[in-house]
């Protein structure tokens, strides 16, 4: 029996190595942040490729290591089978964490090598995180539950994009050998980590979370199974149009995106009925559905009007961090207001203290939620306000400085809460 498999002393939460992945994400985010703000505010003083550092540290190290702890508390209860956290539970976190920070050291140092040796380490956790996923299912006594497809497409999106990270850190010249452009598998290693995994997981996240959050059924399971089927086929055959250099395809692959997009923000929607002011969990998961309908359907107008050589880059730059901050940080920062109180009084334990989850449960939700709805607006207002900085210049200006202080002032406050959380818990 392990240590997340025994009962846990009276008040005393089990410690969980699925927790660390997730703090450990967390930490990876905000460090992240740090980068930019220094990046926005003075690029000549971060030394060697920063801005990949910048991106890298948030994806592989930030969202990679949080979603993956994520999925190892989701996919046990999915699936109906026990979990047992062993060495390699411990491996997965060892790699996941160990590797995106030596991935950002050699950006910093501009050592492109460097970093694909992280990303074969990277890749190595995935592959023992999809064998554990495998034994869950082949344990399970039904078949794959629609959240599960959408965890398990995600990590095969994730997997793929590594490898051709990995194949573009080891040489250009690998892809251009294989008949392929150097830019064409930057492209599809950039979209089948960012709209292929984070898409898939929050999507699929969305699905079960919120009608969780609001009390109440999903609105529509089969708007929801087409919108697996539209989303993961658009972001396949965007993929493909990537490396066949297929303008159909990409244009074909952008309506099914936003397609799903529409029918995702429709079912959510729906399924929280009025604007939930007083939910802040579900506010925040709502907008996000916003944001990501607003996000995708940018690109795709761009796409369908080929105008996306002719955006100055740094507008293109905008666009990105309003998909990825009003998008993915917003859901985030909701799922975690919901989540984090179950993830800290379980410890991923079957055998929680109920005594101490009745009474330490409403006094972690109460600190979670004082102050939510300013956070709300603060954090949502400094995504657009930074949105339209890039409007003005490339260079340092007011109005993205102003942005920056609000979305890192709202996070600051959503942290803040968590570590009074986090000792509550303790």
């Amino acid at each position: 029996m392990t240590v997340s498999d025994q009962p846990p002393e009276k008040g005393v939460v089990p410690f969980s190595i699925r927790g660390v992945l997730v703090l450990a994400g967390v930490a990876g985010i905000c460090l992240s942040m740090a980068l930019g703000i220094a990046i926005l505010l003075s690029p000549g003083a971060v030394p060697g490729l920063s801005r990949l550092a910048h991106a890298h540290l948030a994806f592989a190290g930030g969202v990679v290591p949080m979603i993956a702890g994520a999925m190892l508390y989701f996919f046990p209860t999915l699936l109906r089978v026990t979990f047992r956290e062993d060495w390699t539970t411990a491996l997965i976190a060892v790699l996941l964490i160990g590797a995106p920070i030596a991935m950002t050291l050699a950006l910093l140092v501009g050592s492109v090598p460097l970093m694909g040796l992280g990303g074969v380490l990277i890749l190595a956790g995935l592959l023992v995180m999809g064998w554990r996923v495998a034994v869950m299912a082949w344990r399970s006594l039904g078949p794959l539950d629609l959240n599960s497809r959408f965890y398990v497409t995600a990590l095969l999106f994730l997997s793929a994009a590594v490898l051709f990270g990995v194949t573009m850190a080891a040489s250009p010249l690998t892809a251009v050998a294989l008949g392929v452009s150097h830019g064409a598998v930057r492209l599809a290693h950039i979209h089948l980590a960012s709209a292929g995994f984070i898409g898939m997981t929050v999507i699929g996240t969305m699905h079960n979370l919120v009608p969780t959050v609001m009390g109440r059924p999903l609105a529509s399971p089969v708007l929801a199974r087409r919108t697996f089927m539209a989303y993961s086929t658009g972001i396949l055959v965007l993929a493909v149009s990537f490396l066949g250099d297929l303008p159909w395809g990409r244009r074909a692959a952008a309506l099914l995106i936003l397609l799903s997009a529409g029918m995702l923000f429709l079912n959510i929607s729906r399924t929280a009925g009025r604007y939930p002011s007083g939910n802040a969990p579900a506010a925040h998961l709502l907008l996000g559905a916003g944001y990501f309908f607003v996000w995708v359907s940018i690109e795709a107008v761009n796409e369908f009007l080929g105008i996306h050589g002719k955006v100055i880059p740094h507008v293109l730059i905008g666009i990105t961090h309003l998909g990825l901050l009003g998008w993915l940080v917003q859901t985030i920062i909701g799922a975690a207001s919901f989540i984090l109180p179950v993830l800290l009084l379980t410890g991923g334990s079957a055998h929680p203290d109920l005594g101490v989850m009745a009474v330490k449960m409403p006094a972690m939700r109460e600190i979670l939620q004082r102050g939510a709805g300013a956070r709300v607006v603060v954090f949502n207002a400094g995504v657009l306000v930074l949105f339209a900085g890039w409007f003005w210049s490339r260079d340092p200006n007011p109005v993205s400085v102003l942005g920056v202080l609000l979305v890192a002032g709202a996070a600051v406050h959503f942290l803040a809460a968590v570590v009074r959380v986090v000792r509550l818990g303790g």
